[in-house]
C-alpha cells in the first residue's frame, strides 16, 4: 500500500509545497531505477549500493514495503558483489514497485492540483 499523506502533513497542505515534493519524488521514481539498472549492467556494485540508499531514503515514508525491503537486499547485496539470480530478483521487485508507485505519484499530483491556493 502506497501511503502519501506525510507529503501532506509536512508540507501542512500548502499546495505548491505538495507539487514541489510530489514533482521531486516522481523524478526519483524515474532516475533512481534507471541508474540502478546502469550500475548493475556495469558490475559497479559500490554505485548500486548508493543508489539504492538514496532511492530507499526518497521512499522510506511511503509505506510501500515491497519496494524498501528489496532496496535494503540490493544494499545487502551490492556490498557482497553478488551478481547472483537474489540481484535481478531484487531489482525486478524495485522496477516493479518503482513503476506502480510512479502511476500513484503522477495521479496525486492531478489531485494536488485541486488543492485551495494559500492565500498568504
Amino acid at each position: 500500500m502506497i501511503d502519501l499523506s506525510y507529503i501532506y502533513h509536512v508540507a501542512d497542505n500548502n499546495r505548491e509545497f505538495v507539487l514541489d515534493l510530489l514533482g521531486a519524488l516522481k523524478k526519483n521514481l524515474e532516475d533512481f531505477p534507471t541508474q540502478m539498472r546502469k550500475d548493475f549492467d556495469a558490475n559497479n556494485w559500490a554505485a548500486l549500493r548508493a543508489t539504492a540508499h538514496k532511492f530507499k531514503s526518497s521512499v522510506s515514508y511511503s509505506g510501500m514495503e515491497a519496494l524498501i525491503e528489496a532496496l535494503i537486499k540490493l544494499e545487502t547485496l551490492a556490498d557482497a558483489e553478488s551478481n547472483e539470480s537474489q540481484t535481478v530478483d531484487s531489482l525486478r521487485t524495485v522496477f516493479r514497485s518503482a513503476a506502480v508507485m510512479h502511476a500513484t505519484v503522477l495521479a496525486e499530483i492531478e489531485q494536488a492540483k485541486l488543492l485551495p491556493v494559500d492565500a498568504d
